[in-house]
């Protein structure tokens, strides 16, 4: 777990939705080293989130769109695989 990334999450108040907000938190939570996540398939982030997997997947590639993560090039549409992320700490948006 990230603290920095949990704070900031946490405090990240302006421009997001609250299903946004909520898959910042739990991406925050499972966040190590650098501030990295492996997340196991867009399934796993759909049931921590609480929502679809089709929903999770527009959600993730949102944030990467605001700058609030990076998303490894893998093919996040595909529910089987695994995918790296990165929580940008300290980002704002624009």
């Amino acid at each position: 777990m990230s603290f920095a990334a949990l704070a900031w999450a946490f405090d990240f108040k302006k421009g997001i939705t609250s299903q946004q907000k909520l898959m910042l938190l739990v991406l925050s939570q499972f966040a190590g080293e650098g501030d990295l996540v492996m997340i196991r398939s867009t399934k796993w982030l759909a049931e921590h989130c609480g929502m679809d997997s089709k929903v999770a997947m527009n959600t993730l590639l949102r944030l990467e769109r605001l700058g609030l993560v990076k998303v490894d090039r893998c093919d996040v549409r595909d529910e089987r695989y695994p995918i790296i992320c990165q929580v940008l700490v300290g980002s704002e948006l624009p």
